[in-house]
């Protein structure tokens, strides 16, 4: 089994401004969860409020410079479908244990597997930094 991966929306201590950061480590202890998150500064912090983003295990079709392979979609990602060019959030099934894309606005009616198009998404933003695409119909 590949090791899960992981990005964490977190509170830095410092400037009390939510920020997003590469997960190095999760500590696991019986009373509580603590994250190693590696900031904007270079630096591994310890955030007590964070908010845990598991990986898909896809990659979008956008290539640039910075992802030449294509960029990695988590859970709270909000994604073009360039077939339809409608925009879907990823969300995590816990009655399906898989990851679906719902469509936006709100969309309780169409939420397909994330399979159905992955080889299609190209990743716009996500639900912590750009809030205003949750209520966006067509981009």
């Amino acid at each position: 089994m590949e090791n899960l991966e992981f990005r964490a929306w977190y509170e830095d201590f410092c400037d009390g401004k939510w920020k997003m950061g590469e997960l190095r480590s999760i500590l696991w202890n019986r009373d509580a969860i603590l994250i190693e998150v590696f900031s904007e500064d270079h630096l591994f912090i310890r955030p007590f409020n964070f908010i845990l983003m598991p990986s898909t295990g896809v990659k979008d079709i956008k290539r640039t410079k910075e992802y030449s392979k294509g960029q990695k979609i988590y859970a709270g990602d909000i994604v073009r479908v360039s077939s339809d060019d409608y925009l879907r959030v990823i969300e995590w099934s816990e009655d399906e244990a898989s990851f679906k894309a719902r469509m936006l606005p709100n969309e309780t009616d169409y939420i397909a597997p994330l399979y159905m198009n992955e080889g299609d998404f190209e990743v716009v933003g996500n639900i912590h930094q750009n809030p205003e695409l949750l209520i966006a119909r067509k981009k």
